[in-house]
């Protein structure tokens, strides 16, 4: 046998050590940490009831009949789940087990992106707080479009990015590629081209070619979105609530004071977001050595920073909250949402919240991380822009610049929507990225490994536990639907459950929500499924579950009127 030369034995074991092996444990954590949760239930989650019933339509008729109800074209989404479908009755477990499949993705995605700059401990660490912080691990376990938007955006940004920094047009292509796939789940992955383009025009290089690679493909990915609405028209399948968004952002153009309320709190919910699940990589990174000879530019980040901070304290103050400030994922209970009218609606104290001392160190590691985030992030952006003047975007620039600008493009026509917290989480590899390939090759202080695998394990644990309840409770409540439904003594017509069961089984676009009923498509509330009492109503039955976060022994409520 012919021994293995010691150079090829040498880089196999490197590509052992440093790529597959932590990927391998990352998974083996993540598939131990689904054992927890145990997602198990054939019912919607949040907006399953909607994305879902589209993807069992299409694998049942091969046609595309969505709902009224998404805003996003899904299309890839529904692609993505067939290939289980066929294998499997498409239920909503089935469904799940695809986006699962699709946070696996991220996660290898998130590794690889962060390990083209950085070393083994930083892409682990960027990869597992991508993939366990609350938001992304809750959304890997719904069929939501979340997370294989999240993972495409992230593959497409590593294709980019090797197309600038090898000049290469075919790596330009496949971007382009992901981007079309990207886009078609949601429409704002075109800000990841956008960016690329913008980046392409600042090299240096022959004007055509440049201008044609930056151009072909934002306009190729706007071209697909435009076709793609063009045929929604012709065919009378335009969502009705990608028409009530559309409506809502100009009314909010014609308030400028709804602008100005709405452009605040998007801009704090960012900064605390993405600087909290931030801080585990800032962690492990040095601030950048270079120092701006003018002093007010060295002082420049620091003090946008600054102001970042004392911007999301007083609009945190304004708001009279803290952590969590956005509305959806992460709630005062743990997770959510708490689609019951009782939580949702009329706000009642029926679910214990979380005591104040946990989401005040949250919410105080959020602002740390916003400064950092800030920082870092002018730090670059003086830097490059001092260089330019004098030289062409060096290749060292282009790829931290282009993940800047896909951020920025990302979330800017967030902040004039009524934007929720997970839409802030998708561009954080791009984050990571722009930390570390910006970060001072100097060692950093031992206590800060500490510090960052503390953040990450006390997030960790946050979100099994509280993933675990939120399936509680959902599975306890179908549970109390199912034997009201074999009693004959409620159905759809007749029985509040919550947005995913009105929605899946009574929407109705035309329906004209009443201030006495939940806005979810209530004909009746004859009954209702709460998570306590609620005045007015006759409590029939209590179903008990058991909860991983206290207090342990929790009950879902059967009322009546």
């Amino acid at each position: 046998m012919t021994p293995i030369p010691s150079r090829v034995s040498g880089r196999l074991s490197a590509t052992l050590t440093e790529w597959v092996l932590p990927l391998i444990v990352l998974g083996l954590v993540f598939a131990v940490t689904v054992g927890i949760v145990g997602p198990f239930g054939n019912f919607p989650l949040n907006d399953d009831w909607s994305f879902g019933s589209t993807t069992q339509r299409l694998f049942a008729t091969g046609i595309w009949a969505p709902t009224s109800y998404p805003s996003m074209p899904l299309i890839t989404n529904a692609l993505w789940a067939l290939p289980v479908c066929s294998v499997t009755a498409c239920s909503f477990d089935d469904l799940r087990i695809a986006t699962l499949l699709a946070a696996v993705l991220l996660f290898v995605a998130t590794f690889v992106l962060i390990r083209s700059r950085g070393s083994v401990a930083v892409a682990i660490v960027a990869a597992a707080t991508m993939i366990f912080n609350p938001i992304g691990y809750t959304l890997s376990f719904t069929f939501m479009t979340d997370v294989l938007f999240w993972a495409l955006v992230t593959i497409s940004a590593i294709v980019f990015i090797a197309s600038l920094e090898r000049d290469s047009v075919l790596l330009a292509v496949v971007g382009t590629l992901v981007s079309i796939a990207a886009t078609l789940s949601r429409q704002l992955a075109l800000a990841v081209p956008l960016a690329f383009g913008l980046v392409c025009l600042l090299q240096a290089g022959p004007w055509r070619r440049k201008s044609l690679v930056a151009v072909v493909p934002v306009l190729v990915c706007g071209a697909v979105l435009v076709g793609f609405d063009h045929w929604l028209v012709a065919t009378g399948k335009v969502p009705a609530q990608l028409t009530a968004q559309s409506e809502g952002i100009l009314q909010s153009f014609r308030m400028p004071g709804l602008l100005a309320k709405r452009v605040a709190e998007n801009m704090a919910t960012a900064y605390l977001y993405m600087g909290l699940f931030s801080l585990p990589v800032l962690l492990l990174t040095r601030r950048p050595d270079f120092e701006p000879p003018n002093v007010w530019l060295r002082r420049a980040p620091r003090l946008l920073a600054c102001a970042a901070v004392v911007l999301t304290v007083a609009i945190m103050v304004a708001a009279h909250r803290i952590m969590p400030f956005g509305k959806n994922i992460l709630v005062p209970e743990g997770v959510g949402p708490l689609t019951l009218r009782d939580a949702f609606v009329l706000g009642l104290p029926n679910v214990p919240r979380l005591p104040a001392a946990w989401w005040m160190a949250v919410t105080l590691l959020g602002l740390v991380g916003t400064y950092a985030l800030v920082d870092r992030l002018s730090l670059f952006l003086v830097a490059t822009a001092l260089r330019f003047p004098r030289e062409r975007l060096r290749p060292d620039d282009a790829s931290p610049l282009f993940a800047v600008l896909a951020v920025l493009a990302y979330t800017t026509p967030l902040l004039a929507l009524s934007a929720y917290d997970r839409y802030f989480v998708a561009f954080l590899p791009l984050a990571f990225f722009v930390i570390v390939a910006t970060a001072s090759p100097a060692p950093v202080m031992r206590f800060r490994f500490g510090a960052a695998a503390a953040i990450l394990l006390a997030l960790t644990v946050f979100s099994v536990l509280a993933l675990h309840d939120y399936f509680a409770w959902n599975r306890t409540r179908w549970t109390a639907i199912a034997d009201l439904q074999a009693a004959h003594e409620a159905s759809p017509e007749t029985l509040d459950g919550g947005i995913e069961y009105n929605g899946l089984f009574s929407y109705d676009p035309s329906y004209t929500p009443t201030p006495n009923k939940s806005f979810w498509w209530v004909k009746n509330d004859d009954y209702m499924i709460t998570f306590g009492p609620v005045a007015g109503m006759t409590v029939l039955k209590q179903y008990p579950y058991r909860a991983y976060l206290p207090p342990f022994e929790r009950s879902i409520f059967v009322l009546h009127h």
